[in-house]
């Protein structure tokens, strides 16, 4: 009798420490995905130009935390072994999209439409290229790798996993000011993160958000999402 005491003792304090590790895992990811964004609603003015380089930071956070990670693939970083497939679906998604937002740009915003290319062609192509490198992949890097490595244990299925992690980069793009940023970076991260997920590649989640972002500057609306268009 005293030994099964013994191992209901045991089980109730394993529970108790699972219950306590999951309140930490909880209040961490409510700070770092929930309380940083509220402090650049609060400096916002003082936000602009340092964007990128927290960005930066973040993403090499991360990395130097999937790095160390035990039992974390480092090639899920990476193409992946079915980058080339996922790749054509992908495009195949994209491209209708970027038609019907540029229909809609031009009905809604004419005045912007076209604007960044046709003005500074140079600094244009400039952010082509640079944009999906030093913003987006590093933002996979925190709400796609990360996140999802680092809080799985929390949730149920990987949907609800995808949606929490959408529901914060769109939060952490609420400081811009405007309300088109944070919906539409809410509803990509649920594209980004299925992407993810599926294909294994976070390279390929970072060239997807990098493609559209890049539409969005090409299109004249990309200012929605920069921290300069801060007033």
């Amino acid at each position: 009798m005293n030994a099964e005491k013994a191992a209901v003792v045991e089980v109730g304090g394993l529970a108790e420490a699972g219950r306590l590790a999951a309140c930490r895992l909880w209040a961490e990811m409510l700070l770092l995905f929930g309380g940083v964004p509220c402090v650049f609603i609060l400096f916002r003015r003082h936000v602009n130009g340092l964007i990128v380089p927290i960005i930066l930071l973040g993403g090499l956070a991360a990395w130097l935390w999937l790095r160390r990670r035990k039992g974390f693939d480092l090639t899920r970083l990476g193409a992946g072994p079915v980058f080339g497939r996922f790749l054509l679906r992908r495009a195949l998604i994209f491209l209708p999209l970027a038609g019907l937002a540029a229909v809609l740009s031009r009905a809604y915003m004419p005045e912007s439409f076209l604007d960044f290319p046709r003005l500074a062609p140079l600094v244009w192509a400039i952010v082509m290229v640079l944009y999906p490198v030093l913003s987006a992949y590093p933002q996979k890097m925190v709400f796609r790798a990360f996140f999802f490595e680092r809080y799985r244990p929390l949730f149920k299925s990987d949907w609800a996993m995808i949606l929490a992690s959408a529901l914060f980069f769109g939060w952490a793009h609420a400081f811009l000011g405007n309300w088109v940023a944070p919906v539409f970076a809410g509803l990509g991260g649920i594209l980004f993160g299925r992407t993810y997920l599926r294909s294994g590649s976070l390279l390929l989640a970072g060239l997807e958000h990098g493609l559209y972002g890049d539409l969005l500057f090409t299109l004249g609306t990309g200012w929605l999402f920069y921290a300069g268009s801060i007033c």
